[in-house]
């Protein structure tokens, strides 16, 4: 089986039953070092830029007038690793994605690529996702996640980041701070690696927030 994993973290966030066998390619923010096979890193909110690339190579047509120089710039992913990704998802079974990613810019253009490439879309829990849409003229302009990035979830009460974080965040470990009305104390891990801390609580969802 092909899995086309559009999710931020898959082993963090996939609560589905286990994948036997499968063949991954991630395109995604974050290295998740459990998953193997193929990787494109591209930037936060930037899979709309990525599927239209796909879908312009692929299914041309509408697609055709997008200027793909500008979409690879904005999302940090190379015009040549497009052709690669491509071809995985032309054979792909299974498009998982999680529900930051799952916009519905992102919804319209993989129910455009579904009419041809014959994929299951599905969520966190292995359930089937409905997608569809119209796709939009003109893609949305992306957020500037330039700095210090959060990753919120609701799995547990956590405020942890690594040290290029910290720096960028300007925090010491054990310091308390306040964030979308939370408290809760800073955790040093040097475990982690990049900018992107991973804040959370019962009350937040999935997501990615400049800190400040």
């Amino acid at each position: 089986m092909k899995i086309l994993n559009l999710t931020s973290l898959f082993s963090f966030q996939f609560e589905g039953e286990k994948f036997e066998n499968a063949e991954f390619f991630t395109v995604s923010p974050l290295k998740d070092e459990s998953v193997g096979g193929e990787f494109i890193r591209c930037e936060f909110g930037a899979l709309s830029y990525v599927l239209t690339m796909v879908c312009a190579e692929i299914l041309g047509g509408k697609f055709a007038k997008f200027d793909t120089g500008f979409l690879s710039g904005e999302s940090n992913v190379g015009e040549e690793e497009v052709p690669l990704l491509c071809d995985f998802v032309r054979e792909c079974n299974c498009v998982v994605i999680s529900p930051e990613n799952f916009t519905k810019s992102v919804s319209a253009l993989l129910c455009e690529l579904q009419k041809v490439c014959k994929f299951d879309v599905v969520g966190l829990r292995g359930e089937r996702l409905k997608v569809g849409g119209e796709c939009a003229e003109v893609l949305e302009v992306l957020e500037s996640f330039d700095g210090a990035v959060v990753f919120t979830h609701n799995k547990c009460s956590e405020f942890r980041g690594g040290a290029f974080f910290a720096a960028a965040a300007k925090l010491k470990n054990g310091e308390t701070v306040n964030f979308r009305g939370l408290q809760a104390t800073f955790v040093l891990d040097s475990s982690l690696k990049g900018t992107v801390a991973f804040f959370g609580d019962k009350s937040l969802t999935w997501g990615f927030s400049l800190f400040a």
